[in-house]
This record gives structure tokens, C-alpha cells and sequence, in this order.
């Protein structure tokens, strides 16, 4: 029930921001719903309908090419989505600038389409092409697929309402997209990961167990220059514990190397 609540959730918030930031100024990112935007600025077909008709053959062929599991988790997003495209249609839309509209509409549909993928769902469409693609031709990525779709779907709008700067925004609007999906699924407070080579490994892992409250792994290794034994210390801390660490490590051993980089998810427990 918390994921059909989550999906429905999530299509409604990108059906939203399609129909009432998107479509009034005749922006369209990338997917299946921006094929049927393109396809309402030259016809005015109701994009909702377009949205389900034009899944039925990418339905067949994704059902064809990976089987029944793969197409139903796509069909109650499709559906719904469809749903909310065509009752949003009957609220007054209120018109916002053109960037306005691309900031607004990226964000919002960003986080309904975060929403979906964390229930499990997928928007379809496009991704299943760009499976089958990738199945055809694996020495291009899925990414890379996607990626070509929605810069031909962008030109086409570009093309539909005889405007380059509509494609500019609605790059803009690709781009929120994007960001924001990663920022639902990935969360905004990253770790930071670290690898210190120092001579002085035990006072420097207590200090972390200590100050920063935060575990820490040994490594033995060997440093290629001089051909001794060594060993690293691998920990992970909050980007708010950085200055602290690199601060901490110095004042023990202002000679030590450490590197510092973004670990994207960190699971488990330093305890441990």
C-alpha cells in the first residue's frame, strides 16, 4: 500500500508539473511525456492520452525483448500518469515566464519521478527503448540512450513551436530533472570518504574514534617510492566533520597524505 501511495504520489507531481509549468510554456524534457507535449503543440491532442497511447508499443517490445515482470511495473505509472495528465487539464493554469516555468517544472517533476523510482516504479517509455537499444547495441550505455531520445525530443520541440530558446529552457528543465531525481534518491548530505597514509596510524584512528565518533579501518599497504611497509587508514565521515578531520590528522602527522572524496551511500555501522 506505501508504494502504490508513493507511485501515485509521484505521478501526480510530474503530471502536475507537466500540464501547469511545462506545456504553458511550450517546454518538454525527455521521456514519453515529452513526445506527447511535442505532439499537443503541433495537433492539441490531449497529452494524457498520447502518454498511454504511445506506451502501448513500447510496452509490447520491452514485453517481447525482457518479459511480463519487467513491462507490469511500468503499467501503473503509465496508467496513472496518464490519469493525472488528463484531470490536471481541467485546472486553471496560471502562466509564469519561461524560466520560471523551466526551474519549476524540472524540480517538481524531478522529485515525482524520485518518488516513483523509490517505490520501485519507472516512468517506461523511453527507458524501455533505451534497454532494447543497449540489448541491440551494448557498446552503448542505456545512459547514452536516454541521453540522444531526449536531446532529439527537445529538437523536435524546438522544431513544433518554431522557437530555439523553447529547446535552451527546456534543457534547463532536463537538467533540474536530473538533479533533483538524484537528490530524492541519494539525499543531499553526502560522506565524504578518506584515505590517510601516515606513520602514526593508532593515535590517529583513537583521535577519530574519539573526537569525530567515527570508525575507521586499517589497511596495510606500501609506498612505491621508497619500498617500505605502510599503513592507511580508510574512514568515512559527514561533510560537516571534513575541516575536523584534515585539521585532526595534521596536528598528529603534518607529514600525512590524505585524500578525501564523495562516497555517495554509505551503509552499515562503524561499530561494527
Amino acid at each position: 500500500m506505501k508504494k502504490i501511495l508513493l507511485l501515485t504520489l509521484g505521478d501526480a507531481l510530474l503530471a502536475f508539473s507537466i500540464m501547469h509549468f511545462l506545456i504553458p510554456a511550450k517546454l518538454a524534457t525527455g521521456g514519453v511525456s515529452g513526445l506527447a507535449s511535442v505532439i499537443y503543440f503541433v495537433t492539441g491532442w490531449q497529452v494524457g492520452i498520447m502518454v498511454f497511447i504511445l506506451n502501448i508499443p513500447i510496452f509490447i517490445a520491452g514485453w517481447i525483448s525482457y518479459g511480463k515482470k519487467f513491462v507490469v511495473k511500468s503499467l501503473y505509472s503509465t496508467i496513472m500518469l496518464s490519469v493525472f495528465l488528463t484531470l490536471f487539464e481541467f485546472i486553471p493554469i496560471i502562466h509564469y515566464d519561461a524560466l520560471l516555468s523551466s526551474v519549476y517544472g524540472g524540480a517538481i517533476g524531478g522529485l515525482g519521478m524520485g518518488i516513483s523510482f523509490l517505490a520501485g516504479g519507472t516512468t517506461g517509455g523511453t527507458d524501455i527503448i533505451a534497454k532494447i537499444l543497449n540489448k541491440k547495441t551494448p557498446n552503448i550505455s542505456i545512459g547514452n540512450y536516454v541521453l540522444l531520445i531526449d536531446a532529439l525530443i527537445i529538437a523536435a520541440t524546438c522544431v513544433a513551436v518554431s522557437d530555439l530558446n523553447a529547446g535552451l529552457y527546456s534543457v534547463i528543465a532536463l537538467f533540474i530533472n536530473a538533479k533533483v531525481i538524484d537528490i530524492v534518491l541519494q539525499g543531499t548530505n553526502f560522506a565524504k570518504m578518506a584515505m590517510i597514509v601516515t606513520d602514526k596510524t593508532e593515535e590517529i584512528i583513537a583521535n577519530i574514534h574519539e573526537k569525530l565518533q567515527r570508525g575507521a579501518t586499517k589497511l596495510q599497504g606500501k609506498r612505491t617510492f621508497s619500498r617500505r611497509n605502510t599503513e592507511v587508514i580508510f574512514c568515512t565521515v559527514g561533510n560537516n566533520q571534513v575541516v575536523k578531520l584534515k585539521k585532526l590528522v595534521t596536528m598528529i602527522d603534518e607529514n600525512a597524505f590524505i585524500a578525501i572524496t564523495d562516497a555517495r551511500e554509505v551503509v552499515g555501522r562503524w561499530n561494527r
